[in-house]
């Protein structure tokens, strides 16, 4: 069977994501099986398949079966073919195709085009990539891109503004959806710390593909005078090479940076990552962080993956001007720089080095900012995207996500559950109200029959809620942690009623 030879499959209606894919290294690849993966938690009315961009011969063999066929990138053949088997299928209902210049063949990557201009089915772009002021020969592309599609998705709202201003599309058909981040619970960072052996280190990281576009050498040259006041400070470079760079020089760029290290004196506080880390992997070290910095020097970089994913962990993040940290890093969660400056991030980071509330504090706004960015949100937004273009699709008809109870369990101690948390850590100071009991209590009983664990659990609330009334049935309101009851309501020997 040919690669580009859609497989015939038997199943509910199809969104096709026409995108890279993992096992290929990129990120719009993470980006695509992120977003179908909660799409598909979401709604169980729809399922999403993949065609996969493809350059490689290495993975072509080890795509999941959600790949429906591939697409090699300089075969203008496969394009044609696979827009001509998804016309011929009737339950694929809609593509959605993950657009950057660089992942389609052709000059500015025109054989989507040619997919585009033959597909019957109605297809929704979203831009990874949106530049200003655009050259002839791409605001053509761009434009005729936009003018085959029903809608257009982007990420920002300067990208959304480009495309009005500079290319002359019609808002009425652009959708802004911000990046997806997975959830993370706030932390402090120490247990991450302990367990990648940082304990007792202040943490500076960038993560992300390498290449020269990074400037990973001027944070290096800014490091000097920040350790001279922070010596326990380690900046970590997380990240294999771009595969494209290393197909082309190697990894000359790393050793370069490998170079200015040990020229600084930096040995100790520089570490480089030289792989591509496992999603879980990769969030622990983003809550080890305690300052993340985003260093493009693409003043047009639109959107960063790796910037959201800070922020969703609720880190400071220092960045240079770029395009999306010009909207999305405010002085309320970290500071811009000027690029190629190591004096700017020098500076930048000792004013958060110096001011631990300031910094813990920003990292708490950029957290409680990005909770619309967790990819079940972003799913329910793509999905009143769809809906606009498939009238038969009912948004209401959404599957219910499995109950997590672990945030409960971590509020209830042996007398019931705490009333106020600091973020996800109980906060003992208030005690105890009796709706609060009576609340985990209705979880409890209701879950009782799945599990001893939650026969336990209701009998324990059960029992809290009955000491917080008298002998006259005078309830008490709250309950407050101390030696023992008010005399006026309670006779027990534990927390004092209110």
């Amino acid at each position: 069977m040919k690669k580009s030879q859609v497989h015939n499959q038997r199943s509910k209606p199809l969104v096709v994501f026409v995108s890279t894919f993992p096992p290929r290294q990129c990120g719009i690849g993470t980006y695509t099986h992120d977003l179908t993966i909660a799409i598909d938690e979401l709604h169980s009315q729809l399922e999403s398949r993949i065609i996969a961009m493809n350059v490689e011969e290495l993975v072509s063999d080890r795509y999941p079966r959600k790949v429906l066929a591939q697409i090699s990138e300089p075969k203008l053949a496969d394009y044609q073919d696979v827009a001509r088997q998804l016309n011929a299928l009737p339950q694929v209902v809609l593509i959605s195709v993950q657009h950057e210049f660089g992942i389609f063949g052709g000059e500015y990557g025109i054989y989507l085009l040619h997919f585009l201009e033959l597909l019957t089915k109605p297809a929704i772009i979203t831009f990874h990539t949106v530049l200003p002021s655009p050259s002839k020969q791409f605001l053509e592309v761009v434009r005729r891109l936009t003018n085959l599609v029903k809608g257009i998705i982007v990420m920002t709202r300067r990208s959304a503004d480009i495309l009005k201003e500079d290319y002359g599309i019609s808002g009425d058909k652009i959708h802004t959806v911000p990046h997806g981040i997975h959830f993370l619970p706030y932390t402090d960072g120490v247990a991450p710390k302990k367990s990648l052996q940082l304990s007792n280190r202040f943490v500076l990281s960038t993560f992300g593909f390498l290449s020269r576009g990074k400037g990973i050498e001027y944070v290096i040259e800014a490091l000097p005078q920040v350790v001279q006041r922070l010596p326990n400070l380690i900046y970590l470079v997380i990240g294999a090479t771009h595969p494209t760079v290393l197909r082309d020089e190697g990894e000359e760029y790393r050793r370069m940076l490998m170079r200015k290290v040990y020229e600084l004196g930096l040995a100790s506080h520089v570490r480089f990552y030289n792989r591509y880390l496992p999603l879980k992997e990769l969030l622990q070290f983003l809550q080890a962080t305690d300052i993340y910095i985003a260093t493009s020097l693409n003043p047009d970089h639109a959107v960063s993956g790796t910037l959201c994913y800070a922020l969703g962990a609720g880190r400071p993040v220092i960045s240079t001007a770029f395009a999306q940290a010009k909207e999305y890093v405010t002085e309320e969660v970290g500071a811009l720089v000027d690029f190629r400056s190591p004096q700017a991030y020098a500076q930048a980071i000792l004013a958060l080095t110096q001011n631990n509330e300031l910094r813990l504090q920003k990292g708490k706004h950029a957290y409680f900012r990005t909770r619309s960015m967790i990819w079940p949100n972003v799913a329910i937004t793509y999905m009143r995207v769809f809906v606009q273009y498939l009238p038969g699709l009912n948004l209401e008809d959404k599957t219910l996500p499995p109950i997590k109870l672990a945030h409960l369990m971590h509020l209830s101690d042996s007398f019931g559950i705490l009333q106020f948390a600091n973020l996800a850590e109980p906060n003992p100071e208030f005690g105890y109200t009796v709706d609060d009991n009576a609340r985990a209590l209705a979880v409890a009983v209701s879950l009782a029959s799945a599990s001893r664990r939650f026969t336990r659990l209701a009998a324990s609330r059960l029992a809290s809620a009955s000491i917080c009334f008298n002998r006259r049935s005078c309830a008490s309101s709250a309950v407050k942690p101390a030696t023992r009851w008010s005399s006026r309501c309670c006779s027990a020997t534990r927390p004092s009623a209110t």
